[in-house]
């Protein structure tokens, strides 16, 4: 995903850089440049994105930042309702699953972004849901 996404990004700044040194309408490169710029903010995060969820001992923290991961948001395990999966994005026929904690305040938090297998991603929730003592 990362790297299609990485390729169509390149494509996308080449016509960019064409509408500017091509006397095209300002409107033009400014749009075109617009997405651009959502484009590469979504390749910063395919590739350089990182989490890290502890489950136990009662609570669970999960923390994520860009290269390093930064500080956490703890929760007490009796605030944890469930632990689930859910497709957030697909390249091709290849779905991307979340893993999803879901409080007892009805809130979700992203405990996982972009898992490829969707077994892997069950497993990553149900061993969330053990640790805590989520039934």
């Amino acid at each position: 995903m990362a790297s299609g996404l990485t390729f169509f990004s390149a494509l996308w700044g080449g016509v960019v850089w064409v509408l500017i040194h091509s006397c095209a309408p300002l409107v033009f490169p400014v749009v075109f440049g617009g997405f651009g710029l959502l484009l590469l903010a979504g390749v910063l995060e395919l590739w350089l994105r990182v989490s890290r969820v502890v489950a136990g001992s009662g609570s669970l923290t999960v923390a994520s930042g860009y290269l390093a991961v930064g500080g956490g948001r703890t929760l007490p395990a009796s605030a944890i309702d469930d632990g689930t999966t859910r497709i957030t994005m697909q390249a091709g026929a290849r779905p991307y699953y979340d893993v999803v904690v879901s409080t007892k305040e009805g809130k979700t938090i992203t405990a996982g972004r972009a898992v490829r297998d969707k077994r892997e991603a069950e497993w990553i929730a149900a061993t969330i849901k053990q640790a805590l003592g989520v039934k």
